[in-house]
């Protein structure tokens, strides 16, 4: 018979990924959280996880460049049309943070048709 792992002690882990604790103004987490209401399904988190990629990351060639602002700007625009949508049909702050769980899980929201 095998012998069975016992569990061990504490919170189970939850990611990979270091939390890093950041100080922010209050005048710059507010820019930050209007920016993340902007782009819909991002989070507080993800909009300055992007800013700090974008600050390291090398920039792409002028060429590559334009067609990626393009393209980002359609993919954008759609989101922001859609979340207006949802909201005009009433839903609600605790709808779109299970819209966001849904997205995040690869998986529909159940109350957007």
């Amino acid at each position: 018979m095998a012998k069975q792992r016992r569990k061990k002690r504490g919170r189970p882990r939850t990611g990979h990924d270091p939390m890093i604790g950041v100080r922010l103004p209050k005048k710059l987490l507010k820019a930050v959280d209007k920016y993340a209401e902007k782009l819909f399904p991002y989070t507080r988190s993800a909009v300055i996880r992007k800013a700090v990629e974008n600050l390291i990351a090398p920039p792409p060639p002028p060429h590559l460049r334009a067609l990626r602002n393009d393209l980002r700007d359609a993919r954008t625009m759609g989101r922001l049309e859609a979340d207006e949508r949802a909201l005009e049909k009433g839903q609600g702050r605790a709808e779109a943070q299970a819209a966001i769980q849904a997205a995040r899980l690869g998986q529909k929201p159940s109350n957007l048709r």
